[in-house]
């Protein structure tokens, strides 16, 4: 057994759903805690709320791929490929 899991916040699993605009539409996005603890990071990082952080990545996304067809994927992706750049 890998022991990946054991002794983590549960708090890190547990979906949680926000609102956010995007394109001055209102959508909410479901993740689980630690890529919420992670988009956070990101924001403060840049100097931006999350959901302007959010708009930001969709907005990048949506240029670069064409159309979105999950953005809660996209942001998991996002943080994983955060946390494999940060030292």
């Amino acid at each position: 057994m890998c022991n990946l899991l054991q002794g983590q916040n549960p708090g890190h699993f547990a979906q949680t759903s926000r609102s956010i605009r995007l394109a001055g539409r209102s959508t909410s996005v479901r993740l689980e805690g630690v890529f919420w603890v992670t988009l956070d990071e990101i924001a403060a990082a840049e100097g931006v709320s999350v959901p302007r952080l959010i708009a930001q990545l969709h907005d990048e996304a949506v240029d670069w791929l064409g159309d979105i067809a999950n953005l809660a994927s996209l942001l998991r992706a996002a943080c994983i490929i955060y946390r494999r750049r940060s030292p």
